[in-house]
């Protein structure tokens, strides 16, 4: 029975480096390791009885905190009981933290957890490749997942240039955490292979994906690794970034990075016209209707999903030039979400979230860049209400924030992959 019970404790470590794994991969799958991940978590959790470990990390706190708010606010919302559910089965990611986070620390299995991410993002990241280059006919392969049913893959990701299963603001947020984690690795322990993935995780992001994004990710990620590794050889640094840049603007990879650039210009423009028919455009009016939600119910907010009804009735469509696209409850924005479902109160609880995030991130350099990812993504997503975002933000949290993360672990699920 003993011997039953130590095998199964063992498939029990490997549920969330597989949802890791899979992250890029299939979306069904990764929710189906994570969801498990959490139920283990739960049980030990009750089993042991160590209710105080959700709560040892102020963050863990805030984050129960803030789906409680959520769950109060049914008293009150104007939302019909359809974008409730939604929404709060959106948001069951803030109670997944905690119980995520108190799993990898029974198992101490966040290395693992690394490799399986590294793994499975840098085989993505290949595909990216070939498909970027047409060496393969990705639509054979779209059409066998969708038949054995292991990924459905919508038009909109099939017809990009290479993202292949998730969409291209998910696909460079996370490209993003893999370029930033082999580069600390390639530096620590100087590691070709490790600088080779950063290195083409940096062209996809930049050069091949069109995820704006991204591009605010990757280059304050960048600035900061520079920072903390390089600021006594800043000269070298430089002169080397301007030699590696001015080569990838003069290769055929620098007509997307341009191309997006101007597109930026041309949102503007339209915006100034009253046209909000563009990326930009929906995120600037969302953002309107966050604002005037605030002015209209500061305190407690409109009620737990909340945000599609109101977006219907701020702003008149048809003066801005768009279409039913604009109502919904994601705002592409976690602040403007979260204060317009449960006001300043909410939208305050979030804040100290972040904030807490950021102070327990002091002093571990991969904490320091999940933090920048999350709090960059929450402006420009909805970074806890999207599906894989949110699941990605959950599991950087959960590995980032383990005391000994990236150091030789006495746990037997861990092995070395920083010096």
């Amino acid at each position: 029975m003993r011997y039953i019970f130590n095998n199964l404790a063992n498939i029990n470590a490997y549920a969330l480096p597989l949802a890791a794994f899979f992250i890029l991969i299939s979306t069904s799958l990764t929710n189906v390791f994570f969801l498990i991940s959490v139920i283990i978590g739960l049980i030990i959790c009750i089993k042991k009885k160590e209710y105080s470990v959700l709560y040892e990390k102020k963050f863990l706190l805030f984050s129960i905190l803030i789906y409680l708010a959520l769950l109060i606010s049914y008293i009150y919302t104007i939302a019909d009981n359809s974008d409730v559910f939604l929404v709060l089965k959106k948001y069951i990611k803030f109670i997944y933290i905690p119980f995520i986070y108190y799993y990898i620390k029974k198992y101490k299995n966040e290395n693992l957890i690394i490799k399986f991410f590294i793994y499975g993002s840098t085989f993505v990241l290949f595909l990216s490749y070939v498909k970027y280059f047409n060496i393969f006919d990705f639509n054979l392969l779209y059409e066998l997942t969708s038949i054995i049913q292991f990924n459905y893959t919508k038009y909109n990701i099939i017809e990009t240039h290479a993202v292949i299963f998730q969409n291209y603001i998910i696909s460079g947020i996370i490209i993003c955490f893999l370029c930033y984690i082999n580069l600390i690795l390639g530096i620590n322990n100087k590691s070709i292979l490790n600088y080779l993935i950063s290195l083409f995780s940096f062209i996809f992001i930049i050069f091949m994906n069109d995820s704006r994004t991204s591009y605010i990710i990757i280059s304050l990620l960048l600035i900061f690794i520079f920072y903390k590794y390089f600021f006594e050889r800043k000269i070298i640094f430089f002169i080397t970034s301007i030699i590696v840049f001015s080569f990838l603007m003069l290769s055929p990879f620098s007509d997307n990075l341009t191309d997006r650039i101007s597109k930026i210009n041309e949102d503007v423009v339209k915006i100034y016209n009253n046209d909000f028919d563009s990326s930009v455009g929906l995120r600037y009016g969302w953002v309107l209707c966050g604002i005037s939600n605030i002015k209209n119910n500061p305190f407690l907010g409109n009620g737990v999903g909340s945000y599609k009804k109101l977006s219907n009735n701020c702003i008149d469509t048809k003066d801005v030039n768009l279409n039913d696209t604009f109502i919904s409850n994601n705002p592409h924005n976690e602040f403007v979400s979260l204060s317009t479902q449960i006001g300043l109160a909410g939208l305050f609880l979030y804040v100290i979230f972040l904030f807490n995030l950021y102070l327990d991130s002091k002093n571990n350099i991969l904490a320091q860049g999940a933090f920048i990812i999350i709090f960059i993504s929450s402006i420009f997503n909805s970074a806890i209400y999207d599906n894989i975002l949110g699941l990605f933000i959950v599991l950087i949290i959960g590995i980032t924030h383990q005391k000994n993360v990236g150091y030789p672990m006495l746990g037997k699920h861990n092995n070395k992959i920083f010096s």
